[in-house]
Order: C-alpha cells, then sequence, then structure tokens
C-alpha cells in the first residue's frame, strides 16, 4: 500500500507542475499579447506635392521629431519637421509640416542632425558652405541660428546636458584636405544674482 500511496503522490505531483507550466506558458501569452504595439500606418503615410529627401529623427521629452529636406532641386529649400508624441499622437501634421528654416543646397550626403539635451532638440544642417540650426522645445517654440560659418559641411551633434550640446562637423581646407572641428553649444543664458 505504500508504493501505492507514493505512486498516486508522485502522479498528483506532476500533474500540478503540468498545470504550473500551462498557467506560466499562458500569463507569458497575455503579456506578449499586452506588449504588442498596433501601429496605425496611415496616420503618418502621406504624399508631398514637393521633392523630400533625407529624413532625420530623434527622441527626446516623451516627443519623437521628424526631419526632412524639402524642395531639393530649387535653389532654396526648407527643413521640414514634425513632431509625434512617444504613444502616436501627431502634433504637427505631415501635410502642413512645421518649417525650421531654409538652407542651400550643398551636395547629396546632407541630413539634418538631432539631438536632445533633456530639455529641447537641436536640430543642425549644412546651408551652403555654414552650418546653421535651430532649436525646437516639445510645445513647438523654436529659434534659428548659425552654428559654424564657412567652409563647414557634415554637422552632428549630441546632447551633453541641458542647455549644452557638442557639435561635430567637417571644415574643408582645400580641394584634396579636410579636417574636423568640434565646439560645444551652450544655449543657456546664465543670469547674475540680484546684488543685495
Amino acid at each position: 500500500m505504500a508504493n501505492r500511496g507514493r505512486a498516486t503522490f508522485a502522479k498528483r505531483q506532476k500533474e500540478i507542475a503540468r498545470q504550473e507550466r500551462a498557467r506560466e506558458k499562458a500569463a507569458k501569452r497575455v503579456q506578449l499579447k499586452e506588449t504588442k504595439v498596433k501601429v496605425d500606418r496611415s496616420a503618418f503615410a502621406t504624399t508631398f506635392s514637393s521633392e523630400v529627401a533625407r529624413p532625420a529623427v530623434g527622441f527626446g521629452g516623451g516627443v519623437v521629431l521628424v526631419t526632412w529636406l524639402s524642395e531639393v532641386s530649387k535653389p532654396v529649400g526648407q527643413i521640414n519637421a514634425v513632431r509625434i508624441r512617444a504613444e502616436g499622437q501627431l502634433l504637427d501634421n505631415f501635410n502642413a509640416p512645421r518649417s525650421l528654416g531654409s538652407y542651400t543646397p550643398g551636395g547629396a550626403s546632407m541630413r539634418p542632425s538631432i539631438a536632445w539635451d533633456g530639455e529641447r532638440f537641436l536640430i543642425a544642417w549644412p546651408s551652403g558652405s555654414d552650418i546653421v540650426g535651430a532649436t525646437l522645445m516639445p510645445d513647438g517654440r523654436f529659434q534659428n541660428f548659425t552654428l559654424a560659418a564657412a567652409p563647414a559641411r557634415n554637422p552632428i551633434v549630441v546632447g551633453v546636458m541641458p542647455g549644452r550640446f557638442a557639435l561635430a562637423y567637417e571644415v574643408q581646407i582645400d580641394t584634396v584636405h579636410r579636417q574636423l572641428d568640434f565646439r560645444y553649444v551652450d544655449l543657456k543664458v546664465f543670469h547674475r544674482r540680484p546684488s543685495r
């Protein structure tokens, strides 16, 4: 009888283990189902009436920033931007994007570079032989400025800390030689404490 009791106990333990594995599998399936993200591609699909090229994308502050060049075959084109919340809500319209500024075409490799510093985006792009840029806040406010004077090209930016970005770019020395240049872009204005 003792053997029979052990066999029944072992059988019951196997059944409990099998049920536990089945519960774990079911829980994993539910978890996978909950984490799958469904993207409505029709919300982002658009047809442009002008020639567009060289998109770039950045993320910060819960916002995805998409930029691109438009009117690339014209003497002066536009840098366009659209903000999208991380959960997919469009903050700007792809058919009527936010214009960050203009550019003068300067070669096939020109592309905007995007960085986030914890507070704002910095978008840098070549325009002619200068590098220009714009800061863009998550709420849509922006400001344009020149980052590097001629002969500069192929900028890349990275956020270092709030109010500070690092900018690297090429400088054409002569027809054969180029050098890499680097600088910080500081955007914070430090105010003095009022005197007592």
